[in-house]
């Protein structure tokens, strides 16, 4: 099963939203309170330039935060044992060019066909 690691704060309804959707979907994940742990703030700046909670890993990737997780979940695209497997293994083409999704990206590269 795949990594997933989350940076949160106290007080971010985001953040909340992501935890809450990783626990529905029966998938663990390691959390990172950056107020209980500050140090952590500097593990994630330098993983990431995002400065905004949550910031979201899988397999060590930023995917970004919640917002781009729920567009991982509608895609059918989180990993889990009860979903299938993205049709690439390289996770750089299953998470994005860049190790993530860009915004653009989910909002114009995923839109559904009509």
């Amino acid at each position: 099963m795949a990594t997933i690691e989350i940076y949160t704060r106290p007080g971010c309804g985001y953040c909340s939203h992501a935890r809450h959707l990783l626990h529905s979907k029966g998938l663990p994940f390691v959390e990172y309170d950056v107020y209980q742990n500050p140090q952590q703030v500097h593990a994630l700046r330098a993983r990431t330039e995002r400065r905004t909670y949550p910031q979201i890993f899988i397999e060590g990737l930023s995917i970004g935060g919640y917002e781009e997780l729920l567009s991982l979940e509608a895609q059918n695209r989180l990993p889990g044992n009860n979903r299938p497997e993205p049709a690439s293994t390289d996770l750089k083409k299953t998470y994005g060019r860049y190790g993530h999704l860009s915004r653009t990206e989910i909002r114009y590269k995923h839109q559904p066909d009509f």
